[in-house]
């Protein structure tokens, strides 16, 4: 990585993604939880591609606008249509509306945030972790 900035998006992406998986694997996960994590993991990771790139990114949660700053979105094979439904993981479950996420929608945020992350980590060429 060239810039001390994407180190730090990639390290704070990574806390959210541990924070994720201990949830995930937990006797009794919350599922809110894990969405916003989720969310909050693949935001930072396309921070941290933004910033690598030599742009500043954006305070934004919406996970399809950052993707499309990016120079190469190709590289990341990610389904456009997921990242809608995550992007509103960051706010969605974690304020009162009557709905909590559910079991299936944690599980899709936990597989979709995995492959984000390790095509973003190839990207940045860091280790498998």
């Amino acid at each position: 990585m060239k810039n001390p900035l994407t180190k730090e998006w990639v390290s704070k992406a990574e806390d959210d993604w541990k924070v994720a998986q201990r949830e995930w694997n937990s006797p009794e996960p919350v599922y809110n939880a894990i969405c916003f994590h989720c969310q909050q993991c693949i935001e930072k990771y396309e921070k941290a591609l933004i910033q690598e790139e030599g742009q500043i990114p954006p305070k934004t949660h919406d996970l399809v606008a950052l993707l499309n700053m990016l120079k190469n979105k190709e590289m990341l094979e990610i389904d456009k249509e997921s990242l809608i439904r995550i992007s509103t993981y960051a706010t969605y479950f974690r304020y009162p509306r009557g709905v909590d996420a559910t079991e299936l929608e944690a599980k899709e945020a936990i597989e979709i945030a995995g492959k984000f992350r390790k095509l973003a980590r190839k990207i940045l060429g860091l280790r498998k972790k």
